[in-house]
């Protein structure tokens, strides 16, 4: 009797747990029908906008932001709720490129929400027939219309890497040319392989030929034999002159696809120097801005050189009428501490225009004219 009555009491707390889940499957059907329901007649009213990092090395608003969106085809304005394509929204605010990205979402009230990460110029260049920001992470964009902020001005027959025209990552541009310059080195390379049988083929080919000598047997004349070995000495001087010249066409194709590897890996040693001068102006650029004297203190950086050439940095300083010549963007540290050290403990008591040029381009010195 007390197992039927056990038994019992398990099979009740078992509808009642189905009861349950029964219930709560209904509420949750419910309520996602009820919610199908009101985005299928709940328009979008109203949007809300918000842009980060507002300063003046920003140059993004929240109206610059509305204005994209309502422009676009996929505005969100007037639509239901379930008609609001939020990744085609996301991604026509991301191809601008002053947006790094953006986050779209739905309110039940009937808003879109979209925060917007605007990308941070780090200096503006503006060497010739350039006008571009450039970001710390290196990736290039124009500025957006009616857009001016201050940040350091680059100037100075420096050529970077990608064109006037260019926006994107810099480093990912020089990358993705880097590898397809080694695909074609390592296409090359294999190019090679099927020449190089060629060539041995000939060389065993030469030594087989030469091997051979022209047969005399028991009942062969002496005058007989010697015709044999003429006729087999010009045969041999026949083949080994197709083998030659074959050998040597062979070598030829080799040799320039040889050529093509080594002007390739020229270019390729080009680029990587030319994406390793950018890498050092951005750099400096933003040892620059984060000390709060020299951000202050350096109206405009003058870059000379770069790819062939050794990339080397003028200054043009907010005090005095003298040029920096800070040389190579390397030992930035130690250049701008001697060059402290130098305004605090010189120029501050001979006169600031006492000079035209000071040079810390030389380990340990200061040179001035």
């Amino acid at each position: 009797m007390k197992m039927k009555r056990h038994g019992a009491r398990r099979l009740g707390r078992y509808a009642a747990f189905a009861a349950l889940w029964v219930v709560l499957a209904a509420i949750f059907f419910a309520a996602r029908r009820g919610a199908a329901d009101h985005r299928a007649v709940q328009c979008v009213e109203d949007m809300r906008i918000e842009v980060d990092g507002r300063d003046a090395a920003t140059f993004l608003s929240e109206e610059t932001v509305r204005d994209w969106v309502l422009s676009y085809d996929c505005n969100p304005l007037g639509l239901a709720l379930k008609d609001v394509d939020m990744a085609a929204l996301e991604s026509s605010i991301e191809a601008n490129d002053a947006v790094a990205d953006a986050n779209v979402y739905l309110t039940s009230g009937g808003r879109v929400e979209i925060d917007v990460r605007q990308r941070r110029p780090l200096m503006r260049l503006m060497v010739d027939g350039y006008d571009l920001y450039v970001a710390a992470d290196g990736y290039v964009f124009a500025a957006p219309p009616r857009s001016s902020i201050y940040v350091p001005v680059v100037t100075g027959d420096y050529r970077p890497l990608f064109g006037a025209a260019y926006s994107g990552h810099a480093h990912a541009m020089a990358r993705d040319s880097i590898a397809r310059i080694e695909e074609r080195i390592d296409a090359w390379e294999r190019d090679k392989m099927p020449l190089y049988r060629a060539l041995q083929q000939c060389s065993r080919a030469m030594k087989k030929l030469s091997s051979q000598r022209a047969s005399k047997g028991w009942f062969t004349s002496d005058e007989e034999y010697a015709v044999r070995c003429e006729q087999l000495e010009l045969y041999k001087a026949q083949r080994r002159g197709e083998l030659t010249a074959e050998a040597k066409s062979v070598q030829g194709r080799i040799d320039d696809l040889t050529r093509n590897q080594e002007g390739e890996r020229k270019r390729q040693k080009k680029l990587e120097k030319i994406e390793e001068d950018f890498s050092k102006l951005i750099n400096f650029v933003d040892i620059i801005q984060h000390d709060d004297f020299w951000r202050s203190e350096i109206v405009q950086i003058v870059a000379h050189g770069g790819g062939e050439r050794e990339l080397e940095i003028e200054l043009i300083p907010r005090s005095g009428r003298h040029t920096i010549i800070f040389g190579r963007a390397d030992d930035i540290e130690r250049k701008l501490s001697d060059l402290d050290a130098f305004y605090r403990n010189v120029l501050t008591n001979i006169g600031w225009d006492k000079y035209r040029t000071v040079s810390v381009k030389y380990k340990g010195q200061v040179v001035c004219r």
